[in-house]
C-alpha cells in the first residue's frame, strides 16, 4: 500500500490511500454516488457525528472512484469497520485538527512503512454470521463496569470549581470526557488522566482563567465535538468566569443541537455570549465578566444538561439566582446534578417550589477523592445475568437502589 498527501494542500489535510487491494477500511461516498454493497462488503462503523464531506472542487484522477471521511479527532483502530475495496481507489481523509488532536494517521510527509503497521492492526474482517454462544450454566464472576458518562463530566467541572485538587477514580474515558478534560487544560488547569487506572486528577484551580487574563490576549478556543455535557457545561463555565474571551464550537451537527435557553438565561444573569452563527447556537464567543445573579425563566425541556449547566455555576455568581422553570424537565439528571454539587460541598437545600430553583453565593469545597459510579445502564445487563442462567456477579462500586446518584438505580 502506497500512501501519499495531496502536493500544496496545507489545512485542511488531504491524505490519499491508493493501491488498495483489500483492507479493512471504510468510507461515507463512493465517487459522489452512494456505495455499492457488492464493492463495499459489510458496510461501515464510524461515530455518527462524523459526517460525509465529499470535496467536489479537487479533480480526481481518471479510472479512480474517490472515498472521502471527515475526520474531527485522531483516528484509532475502533474506528475502523471491514470494507472491500476496489484496486486503485482513492480514500481522502479531511483532517478538521482540532487543538484537542495529536497527529491523526498519516499527516507526516513521508510515512509508508508507520502507515503499513497503523493499517495492520486495525481488525479482522468479522464473519457474515457471529455466533454468540449462550450460558450454558451459572454465572460467576466479578464485573468491572465502566463509569457514567454523565457524573464524569459533571465531577470534571465541579473538581475545577473548587479550591483544592481532586483525583476521579473509575473516570469513563470517552470522547466527551476527553474533551472536557482538555478544554479544562487550555482554561489553565491541570488535568492530569491516567486511562489504565481510571483515574483524573484536577488541580491548579487558582490558575483557571489566568491564561486569558490581559486585554490583548487571544481568545481561548474550546472545540467540544459532538459532546452536549461538554458543550453546555464548559459555556456556564466561561461565562461565570471573572475574566477572559472564550470561542467555543463543535463539530457541524453540534451546531444544530438546543443552545438558546441557556445563551438567554446566562445573558439574564449578566454574561456577555455572542454567537458567531446563528443565534441560539454555536459557535459562540464570550466575553467573561462574572455572573450578577437574579431570577431568569428556563426552558430545558430539550434537554437538561441546560438546567445542570446553570445550577453547577450559580454558586460563582454575586448575588442569589433563581432559576424558574418554565417547561417539564428530565428531573433524574437534575436531581443527580444537585446531589453531586452536595457531595462536593454545595448543599442546595429544600426548595419552596418543585417549580424554583434558588442557590446563593457559595463555594464548593473538594473532597480530596471521589468514585465516579459505574453506568447503571449498562450495569443492568450484569444485574439481570443472574437472575436468568442463576449464580451471582460481583459489580464493585455500584451503589443500590436509592442510594445512587443515577436515576437509572
Amino acid at each position: 500500500m502506497e500512501i501519499r498527501k495531496a502536493a500544496g494542500v496545507k489545512a485542511p489535510d488531504f491524505i490519499y490511500l491508493d493501491q488498495i487491494e483489500a483492507g479493512t477500511l471504510q468510507a461515507f461516498h463512493h465517487g459522489g454516488r452512494a456505495p455499492n454493497p457488492r464493492e463495499h462488503g459489510r458496510g461501515l462503523r464510524i461515530p455518527r457525528h462524523h459526517r460525509p464531506s465529499l470535496e467536489p472542487k479537487r479533480r480526481r484522477p481518471p479510472g479512480h472512484p474517490r472515498l472521502c471521511i471527515e475526520v474531527n479527532r485522531p483516528l484509532r483502530s475502533s474506528d475502523f469497520a471491514p470494507l472491500r475495496v476496489f484496486r486503485g481507489t482513492i480514500l481522502t481523509l479531511i483532517f478538521a485538527r482540532p487543538a484537542h488532536a495529536q497527529k491523526p494517521l498519516g499527516v507526516a510527509r513521508r510515512f509508508p512503512d508507520a502507515c503499513r503497521s497503523s493499517l495492520a492492526s486495525l481488525p479482522m474482517a468479522l464473519p457474515d454470521l457471529l455466533p454468540i454462544t449462550p450460558f450454558t450454566r451459572p454465572v460467576r464472576g466479578e464485573v468491572i463496569v465502566p463509569g457514567s458518562k454523565s457524573l464524569t463530566n459533571r465531577a470534571l467541572l465541579l473538581a475545577a470549581l473548587g479550591e483544592h485538587p481532586v483525583t476521579l477514580t473509575g473516570a469513563l474515558f470517552s470522547e466527551d470526557t476527553r474533551l472536557m478534560a482538555e478544554a479544562l487544560r487550555k482554561l489553565g488547569l491541570t488535568v492530569i488522566a491516567d486511562e489504565t487506572a481510571l483515574t483524573v486528577r484536577v488541580a491548579d484551580q487558582a490558575r483557571a482563567f489566568a491564561a486569558a487574563g490581559g486585554a490583548a490576549a487571544a481568545p481561548v478556543e474550546l472545540f467540544v465535538g459532538l459532546a452536549g455535557t461538554a458543550a453546555r457545561f464548559l459555556t456556564a463555565l466561561c461565562a461565570a468566569a471573572p475574566r477572559g474571551v472564550y470561542r467555543i464550537d463543535g463539530i457541524p451537527q453540534m451546531r444544530k443541537r438546543p443552545m438558546r435557553a441557556l445563551i438567554q438565561a446566562l445573558r439574564a444573569l449578566g454574561a456577555d455570549i455572542r454567537c458567531l452563527g446563528d443565534d441560539g447556537f454555536f459557535p459562540i464567543e464570550i466575553h467573561a465578566r462574572g455572573l450578577r445573579g437574579g431570577a431568569v425563566n428556563l426552558d430545558a425541556s430539550e434537554s437538561s444538561q441546560l438546567l445542570s449547566a446553570l445550577l453547577m455555576v450559580a454558586p460563582l455568581a454575586a448575588g442569589p439566582v433563581a432559576v424558574a422553570l418554565t417547561a417539564e424537565v428530565r428531573r433524574p439528571f437534575v436531581e443527580m446534578t444537585t446531589r453531586l454539587m452536595a457531595e462536593f460541598g454545595y448543599a442546595i437545600g429544600e426548595q419552596a417550589s418543585t417549580e424554583t430553583y434558588v442557590l446563593n453565593p457559595g463555594r464548593y469545597r473538594s473532597p480530596g477523592r471521589y468514585a465516579i459510579e459505574p453506568d447503571a445502564t449498562a450495569a443492568s445487563y450484569f444485574l439481570a445475568l443472574p437472575l436468568v442462567t442463576g449464580g451471582s456477579l460481583h459489580l464493585p462500586f455500584l451503589r443500590g437502589p436509592g442510594d445512587g446518584l443515577q436515576g437509572d438505580t
